[in-house]
C-alpha cells in the first residue's frame, strides 16, 4: 500500500482533504447563521441560503471526486479488472451505467484492494471529525462575539 501508485493515490487523497475541510468549515459557519425554523425572503437571508447550497454542492462534488479518484488509482493495478475496465469505458452507455459496471467489475476482481481502499478514506473521514466539531464550536464562537447572539 505505501509503494508505487498506491502510494501516490494515498497522498493525493490526503492532500485533497484540504479544500473538503475548507468547504465544510463555510458549510458550518453559513449554516449558524441562519434561522431554519422559519422561512425569510429577505436579500440577506438569500444570500446566506444561496452561499450554504453552493458550499454544500462543492463539499459533495469535491468528495464524490476525491473519493472516486483514489480509488480508481487505489483498486487498478489488477490485469484483468483494467482490461474490464477497458472495455466498459469504451462502451456506449452513460455515466452512471459506466460507474456501476465498473464498481461490480471491481467486487468481482478485486476485493481485497477495495476493502482496503474503503478502509482508508474511512479512516481519514473518521480522524476529520473532531476537526468538524472544532469547526463548529469555532464558528458558532465567532458568531456569538460578532454579533452577541
Amino acid at each position: 500500500m505505501f509503494t508505487g501508485l498506491k502510494s501516490a493515490a494515498l497522498l493525493e487523497f490526503l492532500r485533497n482533504l484540504t479544500p473538503q475541510i475548507l468547504l465544510f468549515a463555510c458549510v458550518l459557519y453559513f449554516a449558524v447563521q441562519l434561522d431554519f425554523d422559519r422561512i425569510s425572503f429577505r436579500w440577506e437571508d438569500l444570500k446566506l441560503s444561496l452561499a450554504l447550497f453552493s458550499c454544500v454542492g462543492l463539499l459533495f462534488a469535491s468528495f464524490l471526486a476525491n473519493a472516486l479518484r483514489f480509488l480508481d488509482a487505489f483498486v487498478s493495478g489488477n490485469p484483468a479488472l483494467d482490461l474490464e475496465a477497458k472495455a466498459i469505458f469504451a462502451g456506449e452507455s452513460n455515466w452512471w451505467q459506466k460507474t456501476r459496471k465498473v464498481s461490480i467489475a471491481v467486487w468481482k476482481l478485486n476485493k481485497k484492494g477495495l476493502a482496503a481502499g474503503l478502509a482508508v478514506m474511512g479512516v481519514a473521514y473518521t480522524g476529520l471529525v473532531p476537526v468538524a466539531l472544532m469547526a463548529a464550536h469555532q464558528a458558532r464562537g465567532l458568531l456569538m462575539g460578532l454579533y452577541g447572539a
